[in-house]
């Protein structure tokens, strides 16, 4: 029998085929590398790009609290809260530099002059009055609305005769993060219970119905004269 001869043009098609695929191959390859490349580029950016979360336990807190670049947890911003009630409520003349070296670094510049020279004034106060003043945190609230944290306790005053009087009293402080670094923006302390925002509204509506009540009174009076 005689050999089957070979198509001299089979060899050409089969290798021309494979050119094709090959072809194809390296389109699709070259389209996946770039898409590739541009979602590298995203994630880099939006790596680049997030807040680093630094996981903190503050000393005055038995769990764990977190902060960003510019924000802070609830649960941090009240154990700072209650850290520098207490470093406040019980200054003295002995430990007030001290005190202030380590608030300075954290008082907003909007209230630096006014926040130091009402502690100023408190410790020359103490030193005239010869007295003595200790503040016990007995609860700290937070309130959302306002970014308030409320400190409120019992405060003691001490006289030089070693007599004792105490009160209620309340540190309501506002706190920001800037840099990682927790910023006291708004500082207020006075006597009782806080006035959160649901205080204060009791508080105007018991104003209001006051003022209602002496109008009242006036013009009756008025008519009577």
């Amino acid at each position: 029998m005689e050999e089957e001869k070979k198509n001299p043009y089979a060899d050409i098609k089969e290798f021309l085929s494979r050119w094709d695929v090959l072809k194809t191959e390296a389109k699709y390859s070259r389209i996946t590398i770039l898409v590739q490349a541009v979602l590298l580029i995203i994630m880099f950016y939006f790596v680049m790009n997030k807040n680093t979360v630094v996981t903190v336990i503050p000393y005055t807190l038995s769990s764990e609290a977190y902060i960003t670049q510019d924000k802070a947890s609830v649960r941090y911003k009240e154990a700072w809260g209650h850290m520098i009630a207490s470093e406040i409520g019980n200054i003295s003349q002995k430990n007030f530099n001290f005190l202030k070296s380590r608030l300075a670094p954290l008082v907003s510049p909007s209230i630096y002059g006014e926040f130091f020279k009402k502690l100023e004034d408190e410790v020359a106060q103490i030193k005239e009055d010869k007295i003595i003043i200790s503040f016990a945190p007995a609860a700290v609230v937070y309130e959302p609305n306002t970014d308030k944290v409320f400190v409120f306790g019992r405060s003691e005053v001490t006289n030089a005769l070693g007599y004792k009087t105490s009160s209620v009293r309340t540190y309501e402080i506002k706190i920001r993060m800037n840099l990682y670094v927790p910023q006291i923006t708004h500082f207020v302390s006075y006597a009782g219970e806080p006035r959160n925002e649901n205080v204060l509204q009791q508080l105007r509506k018991k104003e209001a119905m006051n003022q209602k009540k002496k109008a009242q009174e006036k013009e009756d009076l008025n008519d009577f004269e």
